[in-house]
């Protein structure tokens, strides 16, 4: 939609608003766990990370 369409809608809409429905910023916001957001596939890969480090290590060491 244009800005001028967006305004029809309601005066408050002004050149920032495509930048706040980005699809990067839309995606980025979602932050829950396992959202695709950067942040929280972040927090997502460190939790694996230590799940690997601690169930796993025990087995490499057992095997061998």
């Amino acid at each position: 939609m244009s800005l001028e369409e967006l305004k029809a809608i309601s005066p408050v809409f002004e050149d920032d608003v495509y930048e706040a429905i980005s699809m990067e910023t839309c995606v980025n916001k979602r932050l829950t766990v396992g959202a695709p957001g950067k942040e929280a596939m972040e927090q997502v890969i460190a939790a694996e990370k230590k799940y690997l480090e601690e169930e796993w290590k025990p087995l490499e060491t057992s095997i061998q």
